[in-house]
């Protein structure tokens, strides 16, 4: 009902599945940018990391790495050490694909998106480097359009504090 609105759904690893991309398909009012969490199959020979690893790199740009405490083991979480923050320097690729169904929606069409990879290109020694696989609906045809994306993805992590004062500091999930 507001036809000069753009929305876009932004999530993490938790939303790669492929129903609510066929929910897209079905119904595109929504676009969607979501950090992959498989590596799917797609209409080509290779699969889908596989396939954007294979493409030029086509932008180059600076992260900025938050820095994280370390996080005892509690139930039903992990361990997390501690990190300093840091300047990441990322190179990225981009291309369209096509995701065949998964198994058990063989009578799917395969669908078409569009897919960023970023990974830090010389991380500290001992550090897993940054690497991040986004599918989104948006047409990606410039780096330009690619980085707007990349940022607007880092924009998400500002959930994950509110998540954390809603958890940590109001103590919620007790009341």
């Amino acid at each position: 009902q507001m036809p000069h609105t753009r929305i876009v759904c932004v999530m993490d690893r938790e939303a790669d599945f492929f129903e609510l991309f066929d929910a897209w398909h079905q119904d595109q009012q929504v676009d969607l940018l979501i950090r992959a969490n498989h590596n799917r199959c797609t209409t080509e020979d290779l699969k889908l990391f596989d396939a954007v690893r294979a493409t030029e790199p086509r932008l180059q740009f600076t992260l900025f790495v938050n820095r994280q405490s370390a996080r005892p083991k509690k139930s039903g979480q992990k361990a997390r050490s501690k990190r300093p923050e840091r300047v990441a320097e990322m190179t990225s690729r981009y291309r369209h694909i096509e995701l065949k169904p998964s198994f058990y929606h063989q009578d799917k069409s395969p669908i078409g998106l569009w897919i960023i990879h970023a990974t830090e290109d010389n991380p500290p020694k001992g550090v897993k480097p940054v690497e991040w696989f986004l599918l989104t609906t948006m047409e990606i045809s410039t780096p330009e359009q690619a980085k707007v994306l990349l940022d607007w993805y880092c924009l998400r992590w500002r959930i994950e504090d509110w998540h954390r004062v809603l958890k940590s500091g109001c103590g919620i999930e007790e009341l």
